[in-house]
């Protein structure tokens, strides 16, 4: 690639930058695409390209940029654990497949906690939570500072029917996502369930209100959960989830 290719294909970058920045991740596309027909060995056009896929939830074509940015960068963790984040996600949700670009992941670097963290989640969702367990107790050991790791881990707890760890674990999140408010309203809702397979009403009440208050979303969660069949025609209940 000569000067005046280089040159040119950066021009476009940085236009085809903002774009995405404003939204227009269509339009941002189109850009991208022509940057990687001057040079398809851009990292960035592809990585970019990637997000903005992302953005209009068309996974599979953020998974063909991930395979070309891994075929130039086969060493680069990032690229293996964006795969298996989208492989993992609720839209995807092909579990197994994420394992192993997890796995990938800590072939290359084993210290890095949020593949672990991730495979955590991946193994819970088949339902392997004793593995689940091992991977968080890893996550745990080398990041203690994250709370959506104690989340996670009371939700595997709460199936193996370990209730009182499970709330240990909750206010353990509690605790490390009271100073950045990260994963506070999940910490909050992961202990509403406990409580809910307690039969604990009024515990479990006041704390999917305290995870409402922090993110109304949570309510589109709350019917997918059995834990809350119990006070699911409470009154009480029903106006927290409802209004």
């Amino acid at each position: 690639m000569n000067i005046f290719d280089n040159l040119e294909s950066n021009y476009l970058e940085t236009k085809a930058n903002r774009l995405l920045n404003k939204g227009k991740a269509e339009e941002a596309i189109t850009i991208y695409n022509k940057i990687t027909k001057i040079n398809d060995n851009k990292v960035s056009a592809h990585w970019n390209k990637m997000a903005a896929f992302i953005k209009l939830e068309k996974f599979d074509q953020a998974l063909l940029c991930l395979n070309k940015l891994i075929e130039l960068n086969p060493e680069n963790v990032k690229f293996y654990f964006q795969k298996a984040s989208i492989l993992g996600s609720e839209k995807l949700q092909r579990y197994d497949e994420a394992i192993v670009y997890y796995d990938m992941v800590l072939k290359i670097q084993k210290t890095f906690y949020a593949a672990y963290l991730g495979k955590g989640i991946a193994l819970a969702c088949l339902h392997k939570y004793d593995e689940a367990d091992e991977c968080y107790d890893k996550a745990i050991e080398l990041y203690p500072k994250d709370p959506w790791i104690y989340s996670n881990k009371a939700i595997v707890l709460l199936k193996k029917k370990m209730y009182q760890d499970a709330l240990e674990l909750c206010d353990r999140a509690i605790k490390q996502s009271s100073k950045t408010k990260m994963g506070l309203d999940f910490a909050y809702f992961t202990k509403s369930r406990v409580y809910g397979a307690l039969n604990k009403k009024d515990e479990c009440i006041a704390n999917i209100s305290k995870a409402i208050s922090i993110n109304s979303s949570v309510k589109n969660k709350v019917f997918e959960c059995k834990e809350f069949d119990f006070i699911k025609n409470d009154n009480e209940f029903i106006n927290i989830v409802s209004n």
